[in-house]
């Protein structure tokens, strides 16, 4: 073997440009794993890094533990447990369960009758204990609150997509102190906006437990939360769907609304509402806005919003802006088409590279 191979992070980069990134690359790795001593550790935590479901690790499991090989399982032959789980069952499976670091999956139908298992079974600690990244799709309450399975207290990022209940929501009661190192979150609802409400008070009060937030992506928030994780230092971009009530009888906050976050985007909101938000704060620090609208506007509206903009958001730092309508067919285009008079302000930006 060539000496530049007893460099560690050498093997490790290698390891990583292998894969996977397919059934040829999971081939390659797990070959290059059986090929010497000093190479089987990076070349299994490459091979493991980021999965999109639970069939391999549950392949993991002892022969007779299941009705079947969990790779054979369908929606017609679910996966069952036809005999209780004894410690020993554990023991392969956690030697490659502990090199997990991604996981992208949603709720599989097969596995319906494992995951309450799962969940008795592992509680407290997590099935992928180094876990960084969860992305989760959920499609009811009961889906979601298999979520339990994954969570740990090494994830940094996490994703979910859920139906909001008061069941569901009350797990933001305690996410905090299981994932004390969050910072990135994404929040995605299925459920209709009268439900959204429960999903909003819950988010909001657990966002402000999180110091170290650096990327937040939810439906909507409360004014209160707003104001106070506007003020995060460790705050970078913000992406909100539905804005909370800003209107003129709010005052102003005594700081800057955004004193945090460099990038804001806003999805599906109404022109009065960014001018009221606009008017909470001067100088505000932005270095990216992009806003979609939900109707139609004018290019006199176009303008007022403009010149707003030249006020609130510091010249300095204001390198992109994006203003689009979000699902409206546009009747005279010519009539939203950005004017002189908008470029002309929005050229004080002095560091100005996108204007759309």
């Amino acid at each position: 073997m060539h000496r530049a191979l007893g460099i560690l992070e050498l093997v490790e980069m290698v390891c990583y440009n292998l894969g996977p990134h397919g059934d040829r690359a999971d081939g390659t790795l797990a070959a290059l794993a059986l090929t010497r001593r000093s190479l089987r550790d990076p070349a299994l935590d490459a091979l493991w890094n980021t999965q999109d479901s639970l069939i391999p690790i549950l392949s993991c499991m002892p022969e007779g533990v299941f009705n079947l090989r969990p790779h054979l399982c369908s929606s017609e032959e679910p996966l069952r447990i036809v005999r209780p789980l004894a410690p020993t069952d554990w023991e392969r499976l956690s030697v490659y369960s502990h090199r997990v670091k991604t996981l992208s999956a949603e709720f599989e139908s097969e596995l319906e009758e494992v995951y309450p298992i799962l969940n008795l079974c592992l509680s407290p600690i997590a099935l992928f204990p180094n876990l960084q990244t969860l992305s989760w799709y959920s499609e009811s309450e009961e889906e979601f609150l298999c979520i339990r399975i994954f969570l740990t207290s090494t994830l940094s990022r996490l994703a979910f997509t859920y139906e909001p209940s008061t069941t569901s929501c009350s797990l933001f009661s305690t996410l905090g102190r299981t994932c004390p190192h969050l910072t990135d979150l994404e929040i995605t609802l299925l459920d209709d906006e009268n439900r959204s409400v429960l999903n909003c008070k819950a988010t909001s009060r657990f966002l402000c437990s999180l110091t170290r937030i650096e990327s937040v992506k939810v439906p909507m928030l409360e004014w209160a939360a707003l104001k106070q994780i506007g003020q995060f230092p460790t705050l970078n971009s913000l992406t909100m769907f539905i804005l909370p009530d800003v209107s003129p009888s709010v005052p102003p906050p005594s700081a800057y609304i955004f004193a945090g976050p460099r990038n804001l985007h806003l999805e599906c909101v109404y022109l009065s509402e960014i001018f009221h938000l606009l008017q909470m704060g001067s100088h505000i620090h932005l270095e990216s806005l992009i806003v979609e609208f939900n109707m139609e506007y004018s290019a006199e509206e176009g303008t007022r919003l403009y010149t707003a903009l030249t006020v609130s958001c510091s010249p300095r730092s204001l390198t992109h802006l994006h203003l689009r309508l979000g699902g409206c067919s546009i009747k005279n285009s010519a009539e939203y088409a950005i004017t002189d008079d908008m470029i002309r302000i929005y050229s004080a930006s002095q560091n100005s590279r996108a204007c759309n």
